[in-house]
């Protein structure tokens, strides 16, 4: 069942080739990709449940305030893959 899942969620291959002319365009090959998606009213809603959604809520709350520590984590990952790019996606934010 989970093939199916995979097979039926695949990226279109319209935006697999936009991303690739992309990369290819800016000599891009090493490369993090982060979907920051923290809509309190839209993800948090559907995957926590109430103790484990006020604690992430506030975790979320601490990287908005203060960045820092969590783009330090990003990085260091970055250096295991030897990542040069990071390519940052979002849904539209609402604060």
């Amino acid at each position: 069942m989970i093939l199916e899942v995979i097979r039926s969620t695949r990226r279109s291959q319209k935006i697999q080739k936009i991303c690739n002319e992309f990369l290819e365009s800016k000599s891009i090959t090493h490369f993090a990709a982060l979907h920051w998606r923290y809509d309190v009213k839209d993800w948090l809603n559907l995957n926590t449940k109430n103790q484990q959604r006020t604690d992430t809520v506030g975790k979320i709350k601490s990287i908005r305030a203060d960045p820092t520590e969590f783009s330090q984590k990003v990085i260091a990952e970055m250096k295991k893959i030897e990542a040069t790019t990071i390519l940052l996606f979002r849904k539209g934010i609402n604060f």
